[in-house]
């Protein structure tokens, strides 16, 4: 589903994007999209290629790891307004650290990290400084 022009405005107003110029923010627009995701459907898994991150616009997802005998420990739940995943296109690797489900239907706006690193990510952390704070260090862990 491409991203039409009210939800186009939607993401205008999140931090995010609020301050990039209008000729950056059609540029990764380019390069988004907006999915939609059935209660604990998976959206990756730990190892998978980290080739986009996230925005939820409705919904909830969990962050989480798997041990080896198979139980789960929960990094992180993401809520609507709240990005996830975009720290993992400045780490050694690009492979996503967790797993990420959805705990109900959840609708997320993805934007591909070739957009952010083929036109400067710079020039996107410069307009928008807050990118990585909800990064932080539970996506370090290895």
């Amino acid at each position: 589903m491409s991203i039409s022009k009210l939800f186009q405005q939607e993401l205008r107003q999140h931090y995010l994007f609020r301050r990039l110029p209008d000729d950056a923010f059609n540029s990764i627009l380019k390069q988004s999209n907006l999915t939609s995701l059935k209660r604990n459907e998976m959206l990756f898994e730990q190892g998978d290629d980290a080739i986009r991150f996230f925005l939820v616009r409705s919904g909830q997802i969990m962050l989480f790891q798997t041990s080896p005998e198979g139980n789960e420990k929960v990094v992180d739940i993401i809520g609507p307004g709240q990005t996830f995943a975009e720290a993992v296109m400045f780490m050694e690797g690009n492979r996503f650290p967790v797993n990420a489900r959805a705990t109900c239907n959840t609708e997320l706006f993805y934007f591909d990290n070739i957009a952010f690193t083929e036109s400067g990510s710079h020039r996107f952390l410069s307009y928008s400084p807050h990118t990585t704070h909800h990064a932080g260090p539970q996506w370090a862990v290895h």
